[in-house]
């Protein structure tokens, strides 16, 4: 199972992420790759909560983050594989 990080929104607290995760099962032959939004709040350097989202939108919404907000490049480090 591979996970790829897409995008990174650092808004101080939390940090959201958005990445695709995929695999080859063993012997199906069939690929899938899945897009998933995840949030996570750190305190001291350690992560204390986390939440996963199949939505990008809905992941920046449960952090308080408007989409449009980060589609007009506020505070956002893009990644490619």
């Amino acid at each position: 199972m591979d996970t790829i990080p897409q995008e990174i929104v650092d808004a101080g607290n939390p940090v959201i992420s958005s990445a695709t995760s995929g695999c080859v099962p063993g012997g199906a032959g069939v690929e899938f790759d899945t897009p998933f939004g995840q949030v996570v709040w750190i305190e001291r350097g350690l992560i204390v909560r986390e939440r996963g989202f199949a939505d990008w939108d809905e992941a920046l919404r449960a952090a308080g983050i408007p989409t449009a907000a980060v589609d007009s490049g506020r505070s956002r480090v893009t990644t490619t594989p």
